[in-house]
């Protein structure tokens, strides 16, 4: 099976961009952009394990079908708007890509990629943080870690002793 594919890879918000076209899409794009850059047809994170799924919302957000894992915070990420492999099967992913040309599902998964990417906005994010430092703050500001802090750092002296 013969699929033009894009290779993206990098940090959290700067991705590096090669396609296998050789279009000229500058050193740097986000991963919406390689995708559009590229016409994608499919964006695979076979991750076993992820912080947090930011490429597969980024695909998803762009119109991109997903294949992706269930691991780490990967199945919240992708909802029921992706393909799922365990991502340690040559088979199960071959499976996963040849269902992913057939474009009856092609679009469902890109009708509810954009759904699902919906739901991820950065000032729902930000608010959820931010409360939750604040929260943090004030527990500390309470003494609530005190007696943790203590401890650490009681090992860490021992641990420095050690070394």
């Amino acid at each position: 099976m013969s699929v033009p594919f894009a290779h993206v890879h990098g940090g959290f918000s700067s991705f590096n961009l090669t396609a296998a076209s050789k279009r000229d899409a500058g050193n740097h794009a986000s991963l919406v952009d390689a995708c559009r850059l590229s016409r994608a047809r499919v964006v695979v994170v076979p991750s076993l394990y992820e912080g947090f799924g930011m490429p597969v919302i980024e695909a998803m957000a762009s119109g991109c079908p997903v294949i992706t894992t269930p691991h780490g915070s990967l199945a919240e990420a992708a909802g029921d708007a992706a393909l799922f492999i365990n991502g340690e099967s040559p088979e199960e992913m071959r499976g996963a890509l040849a269902r992913i040309l057939d474009p009856a599902v092609r679009e469902d998964l890109r009708g509810r990629g954009l759904r699902q990417a919906a739901r991820f906005r950065w000032p729902d994010m930000a608010s959820v943080f931010a409360a939750s430092v604040e929260s943090l703050l004030d527990e500390a500001r309470a003494g609530t870690y005190d007696a943790f802090l203590a401890e650490w750092k009681r090992l860490r002296q021992i641990q420095a002793n050690v070394e």
